[in-house]
């Protein structure tokens, strides 16, 4: 398959998966979390077993890389098993 090919199923599967709704990572797989919904701006609240499954930590440093490959700020509030978390679309790091 050739550079144009791949692109041509890139975009026919990136149009079927936001006509579904689906949110995908940049290597194609489906996104484990919603982070376009969350990186609106608003304090989010996200409960282990709930909203993340893995440990508080893991999910803290999921936020941190999110915000680095958006190019924004962010903070994270842990208590016991919830998470509160903000992006900031509006700054840069």
């Amino acid at each position: 398959m050739n550079r144009e090919e791949r692109e041509h199923w890139r975009r026919t599967f990136e149009e079927h998966y936001r006509a579904r709704g689906e949110q995908r990572t940049s290597r194609g797989r489906r996104a484990i979390y919603p982070w376009e919904r969350w990186a609106d701006g608003r304090v989010h609240v996200a409960r282990m077993g709930k909203d993340f499954n893995c440990t508080v930590s893991s999910f803290q440093q999921s936020i941190a890389n999110k915000a680095r490959e958006m190019g924004t700020r962010y903070w994270t509030e842990r208590s016991g098993s919830v998470v509160h978390f903000q992006f900031d679309p509006g700054a840069e790091q």
